[in-house]
């Protein structure tokens, strides 16, 4: 037999059961953010001795909800100046890229960054189903259409006066039990993917690391490279130093330039082809520098994640970047393989000096005077096309699991609209 229904008011909750209310989640939960933490400070929250664990957003998984508590920064239970979020709270991002996309649930208490918020259950609403609430499209909507300022937020004072829909305490704990359930199948095949995906990722930084320093040839002669972090390299080869075939650039943006990001995954990409893209464009570009195609390209902060790559593009980048061109004829796609493989990631990070990970800079100097192995050009070309090949297969298979995971976080989001808004009658 079908419940009576009623409508909510509301466009994007539709209808309720005709028992549930509908109610702002200030009369439900106690809402409040965390404490920011500056660099210069972090390394005075590492004593891990009556200690809560600080939470960042970086430490919430997007799909699965999943917190990571080892985070390397504590915060000492004396300490009074941080707010704690206690176990069996919700944790949501309000502010940044990821506002209103990561949310977690506390298995133990914790105190966190002021981008995240803490709900806290009263009497009237059950942790987990507030929990689940804060997931749907009918919070969610609600909460994006209140999203202000330069990178994307929303205030304490907005969600307080969000309505959700509230079934008496009895459903939510039946609501809460069915989703924990159910979401735990379809985070456990996310993981999955995940986990296949990463493995993929492994494969294809293995097959160009081995290319483009042994080659295609498994039977060819090798000799020692005198680079520890190469090995042996076939007899004919070469080994260059950067500064033998690249020359830095110091041409300034040109008027009507797109400009241009350095992805580690990705290599060069236009900025704005990219959704998922937060990175803030100076108002000024006048200093930005301008790349022309099969130039390399440098993040000097984050070479040594792999941030390098010759550019498919013209366009212009941030003056923290290196920009470079050849000086000698190469296949620049062989380039651009050799100097992102992760042999070279360790010298890169050997390299790179600063205070801590956030602030390493690879100087130039440095960097120019790092060897490469160097085959002929028509064996560039060769490996080049293999690679090519090799790794458009696999992204394609990366690709297919990327996809299968957006299909399983869309049902997990239809799944838990429908608990929440009453839509489905949990048994």
């Amino acid at each position: 037999m079908t419940r009576a229904m009623k409508d909510s008011g509301i466009e994007w909750i539709g209808q309720i059961p005709e028992n549930w209310i509908l109610t702002k989640i200030k009369y439900n939960s106690l809402i409040y953010t965390g404490n920011s933490i500056s660099d210069n400070e972090k390394d005075n929250y590492q004593y891990q001795d009556n200690s809560v664990p600080y939470i960042s957003t970086k430490d919430i998984d997007v799909s699965t909800n999943s917190i990571t508590y080892d985070t390397g920064m504590f915060i000492s239970c004396m300490d009074k100046n941080f707010k704690i979020a206690p176990k069996n709270s919700s944790l949501l991002c309000i502010e940044g890229g990821s506002a209103g996309k990561k949310i977690g649930f506390t298995e133990r208490d914790v105190c966190f960054v002021n981008k995240l918020c803490c709900f806290k259950s009263l009497r009237k609403c059950l942790s987990k189903y507030m929990y689940y609430s804060l997931q749907s499209s009918s919070f969610l909507t609600d909460f994006f259409l209140s999203m202000s300022g330069l990178i994307g937020g929303v205030s304490t004072k907005q969600i307080k006066n969000i309505f959700i829909p509230i079934p008496p305490l009895s459903e939510q704990k039946k609501i809460a039990d069915y989703l924990d359930k159910r979401c735990e199948k379809i985070d456990t095949a996310i993981d999955n993917q995940k986990q296949i995906i990463e493995k993929l990722k492994e494969y294809k930084q293995s097959l160009i690391t081995e290319t483009v320093t042994k080659g295609l040839n498994p039977n060819v002669k090798l000799k020692d490279s005198g680079i520890e972090w190469i090995g042996s390299i076939p007899e004919h080869w070469n080994i260059r130093k950067a500064k033998h075939f690249l020359r830095q650039k110091g041409i300034k943006n040109k008027p009507n330039e797109e400009v241009l990001s350095l992805y580690r995954d990705l290599g060069v990409v236009i900025k704005s082809s990219r959704e998922d893209n937060f990175n803030v464009t100076s108002e000024n570009t006048e200093n930005y520098k301008f790349v022309e195609e099969n130039d390399v390209v440098i993040n000097k902060m984050k070479t040594w994640q792999g941030s390098i790559a010759v550019s498919n593009y013209q366009g212009i980048v941030s003056p923290a970047y290196y920009v470079c061109e050849f000086t000698i004829k190469v296949f620049s796609r062989y380039i651009h393989y050799l100097l992102r493989n992760k042999a070279y990631i360790p010298e890169y990070r050997r390299l790179s000096e600063g205070i801590r990970i956030g602030q390493w800079d690879l100087g130039y100097d440095d960097f120019k005077n790092i060897p490469y192995t160097f085959p002929p050009l028509s064996e560039q070309k060769e490996i080049a096309e293999y690679l090519d090949k090799k790794c458009n297969q696999i992204d394609e298979a990366i690709k297919q699991k990327e996809e299968t995971i957006s299909k399983l976080e869309e049902y997990k989001k239809s799944l838990i609209f429908e608990c929440v808004t009453g839509k489905k009658e949990v048994a």
